[in-house]
């Protein structure tokens, strides 16, 4: 009963990605035949890998061990080894027809063709919970079209105007010395140190998504059991939806295996903890109004999305759930490269901490003043940003044809944009750490060429990162504040550790740092 049962579902994902597969193909030999005469090559004609590799479901699996050496959780290196073969464009199948650009001016091409609401490919996972779960979706990472722009558009004028994080530096500025207390200690092993930098991010987003401290930073070791199912179901959450867009799980969408599990029950998990927080919220909002003491002009995200009318509880919760969730891993990664390579690079973090001692001087608090003048700073985290890149994929979908490469891609096409390899082969000196080719000239010239559309660590147009202005705060508040008392260092075994892609960069093994006091004079 349970073979039958198995083909009968191998059978029917088959079925369903061939006919969706038929249908792509069908659309691009009408587009390519709709140029008689045109220089432009044909879609069909994209390096990669050929004949059983473009097959549906088998052509995704081929991929992957045991065909070949690389797994789920190295597909950038998959990727890699296809733009060494094949060049700086190719096309495989990754769940269905992939293409796969790296050259800065296609990249260009495909943010100036995106239009006023830009696709992204569909998160299955997440379709597959909410339909299981009779929700309606309704956050920005999920929403497509004008139902997307709709709720965009508001979200901008908190999330994404330059100054949207200025208001809660303060109380993110006092995570950021929690985080220094608890590295200074002695003896933090480095699962320790990797556990401390992911708390820091999740609580520095907390603030945000909240509106009040989380408390992860604070009794470490003396957590309740609500708090570290609240913090392993943010990870969980994370290597599900991984899983799921690299192909390693096919069949969540069709019955509830594995990944689809750990995905449902971290929802599950960070859905009651962050409601929880939000009716708290909402009774605070509510006394304030009682009392006449609320401000609407007090800038607030919390505030201002409950006090949309047109937004109810659940879609609140939506929206921050996946502003929290976005914000944790993501910016936690891109700390440890930051610190990774000011460790291996003394040099720079003494001249990036004489740059901190000169801006903030014997002031406790940080204010956006000071960060503005921290140009070395800035550069710091552009440089590492480029050397570690930190996602290794930008999902897009366009609405219209679009030549790249001088090949023909036809709408609909779901394309990758690794600028994590446009990186690697488009600067001088690419493997060196240096933040000076991001430094200005008194006449204004960068020291080094930059390519345009080349180092977009947050993407660009419309549908960019929402929580930019917020991730970019944290990653200068962890470098202030570590760099003001401590010295960054880093012990043998963990020199030369790589780094691995989980959806956004991570150490592929904790890496041991060493923090000590640094001395009056530095």
């Amino acid at each position: 009963m349970a073979e039958k049962t198995a083909f009968k579902i191998i059978s029917k994902t088959l079925r369903q990605v061939i006919n969706r597969s038929s249908s792509t193909l069908s659309h691009a030999m009408t587009s390519d035949l709709a140029v008689p005469g045109s220089t432009v090559r044909s879609f069909d004609e994209i390096p990669g890998p050929t004949g059983i590799h473009r097959w549906p479901v088998i052509g995704t699996l081929l991929n992957f061990q045991p065909f070949t050496e690389f797994t789920a959780e190295n597909t950038y290196q998959l990727l890699r080894s296809m733009y060494l073969q094949y060049g700086p464009i190719f096309r495989l199948k990754l769940g269905e027809d992939t293409v796969v650009l790296t050259d800065p001016e296609d990249v260009g091409t495909v943010y100036a063709n995106e239009g006023r609401c830009p696709l992204r490919p569909n998160l299955s996972l997440r379709d597959a919970y909410a339909r299981r779960n009779g929700l309606t979706l309704r956050d920005v990472s999920t929403l497509q079209g004008e139902e997307w722009q709709a709720l965009r558009s508001p979200l901008n004028k908190l999330l994404v105007r330059v100054n949207a994080a200025t208001h809660y530096l303060p109380a993110q500025s006092q995570v950021a010395d929690d985080l220094v207390n608890s590295l200074a200690r002695e003896d933090l092993t480095a699962e320790k140190i990797s556990e401390l930098l992911f708390r820091f991010s999740a609580e520095s987003i907390g603030v945000v998504c909240f509106n009040s401290r989380l408390g992860l930073l604070q009794n470490i070791n003396e957590d309740n059991a609500e708090i570290q199912q609240f913090l392993q179901a943010a990870k969980d959450n994370f290597t599900a939806l991984h899983d799921s867009l690299t192909g390693k799980s096919l069949a969540h969408t069709l019955y509830r295996n594995t990944t689809y599990t750990q995905y449902e029950n971290s929802m599950i998990v960070l859905s009651q903890y962050s409601r929880k927080l939000i009716t708290q919220a909402r009774q605070k909002l509510d006394q304030h109004r009682n009392e006449q003491s609320f401000n609407p002009e007090k800038h607030n995200l919390l505030n201002s999305l409950l006090s949309d009318k047109s937004l109810d509880d659940e879609s609140v919760s939506q929206i921050l759930e996946s502003l929290f969730i976005g914000g944790t891993d993501s910016t936690a990664g891109s700390i440890a490269a930051l610190f990774y390579n000011l460790a291996r690079n003394p040099d720079k973090q003494d001249k990036l901490a004489a740059e901190v001692k000169q801006c903030t001087g014997s002031a406790s608090e940080v204010t956006p003043e000071m960060i503005s003048r921290m140009h070395y700073l800035k550069a710091c985290v552009k440089e590492s940003f480029r050397l570690h890149y930190p996602a290794s994929t930008v999902f897009r979908v366009l609405s219209k044809d679009i030549v790249v490469s001088g090949y023909h891609v036809p709408a609909g096409v779901q394309i990758f944009l690794m600028n994590a390899l446009t990186c690697e082969h488009h600067f001088e000196n690419p493997r060196q750490y240096l933040p000076e080719r991001w430094m200005r000239s008194f006449e204004g010239h960068l020291g080094d060429s930059i390519p345009k559309n080349a180092v977009l660590p947050f993407s660009m147009g419309p549908r960019n990162c929402i929580g930019r202005r917020f991730a970019e705060q944290e990653i200068y508040l962890s470098a202030i504040k570590v760099l003001q008392k401590l010295k960054i260092g880093i012990a043998d075994e963990s020199r030369d550790v790589k780094f691995v892609y989980r959806i956004f960069l991570q150490p592929e093994q904790p890496i041991q740092f060493t923090f000590t006091k640094r001395s009056e004079g530095m």
